[in-house]
């Protein structure tokens, strides 16, 4: 995030034209009668108040890092946990496009006189079809270096 900020604010402070450069506490023209970009000041202004929200909430983090470190460990690592059930989402996801192309293959076949039973074996036969045919699941975990963590 931080990052981030700096290098939007390296953009903002770009030589160009000066009505799109020129700043009230930056630039030397400003004092010579151009007019600053009153865009860019309230872009700025935003910027610097996003940065200070930013240190707050750093400031917040650490705080509570130290009073309640267990605590900050457990939801670090529910975090990574987030990060590859989503993951396995997106895995889960690709099978589901399959079965339903899959599905829609069999709805053409599976008129309505079919019975159902019919139709769920089919339905039934396409899933394990559909199984045999992928690459195995993701890892449950991250890997770092190659290896299983």
């Amino acid at each position: 995030m931080q990052t981030f900020i700096l290098a939007i604010e390296k953009q903002l402070t770009l030589p160009g034209p000066l009505t799109e450069h020129c700043t009230i506490d930056r630039c030397n023209h400003c004092k010579n009668g151009v007019q600053p970009n009153s865009e860019l000041v309230n872009l700025r202004q935003e910027l610097k108040d996003i940065r200070a929200r930013y240190r707050a909430l750093l400031a917040e983090i650490q705080q509570f890092k130290e009073e309640h470190e267990d605590l900050y460990v457990y939801l670090t690592k529910s975090v990574h946990n987030i990060h590859t059930l989503q993951t396995q989402a997106i895995y889960q996801n690709t099978v589901n496009d399959m079965l339903l192309e899959e599905l829609a293959a069999i709805r053409e076949t599976c008129s309505p006189e079919v019975n159902l039973p019919e139709c769920y074996e089919r339905v039934s036969g396409a899933t394990a079809n559909i199984n045999a045919q992928l690459p195995p699941p993701p890892s449950q975990f991250c890997k770092h270096g190659g290896k299983d963590v």
